[in-house]
């Protein structure tokens, strides 16, 4: 399977989970790139596209947003993920409640892929970081490899 991996990234921590991930996709063709370079030609060249975007302001990056809403993904295989801050490590009602009526990017990039025409391979992955700026928790490596076992 080819497999096109695009990410963003502030600190790291999402370009961290998408090298992950294509370390977990061993035996299939893949291509990781950042953002910045994605093409249609990529897309259309991959049988599954996976983007991955750190949550600023409860939302995908510009970039992402810019990406997922210039190309076709029409029939196109898809899974995404984000990374985020654990909001039980802010101790915050507020933004709990922030949280809770807006939610993380991955599920708003799924949202947009669907409407998109694109089609899900597995359900959306949130990756928690330390604080805003990371590093990753412990055990998401791990969490990764599990996820990625659902799309191959």
């Amino acid at each position: 399977m080819k497999v096109l991996i695009t990410y963003d990234t502030f600190y790291g921590n999402t370009q961290k989970v998408a090298e992950s991930v294509q370390a977990a996709l061993i035996g299939n063709e893949t291509e990781l790139i950042r953002i910045d370079i994605l093409t249609q030609d990529k897309i259309d060249n991959a049988d599954l596209v996976i983007l991955g975007s750190p949550t600023r302001a409860f939302n995908m990056t510009k970039k992402i947003r810019k990406a997922i809403r210039k190309y076709t993904y029409t029939g196109k295989l898809f899974w995404v993920f984000d990374t985020r801050a654990n909001i039980k490590d802010v101790e915050s009602k507020t933004l709990l409640k922030l949280v809770e009526h807006f939610g993380y990017a991955a599920e708003k990039m799924e949202k947009i892929l669907l409407k998109k025409g694109a089609v899900k391979k597995a359900d959306y992955s949130g990756y928690f970081v330390k604080d805003t700026e990371g590093p990753l928790y412990e055990d998401v490596l791990d969490l990764v490899k599990i996820d990625v076992k659902k799309l191959i």
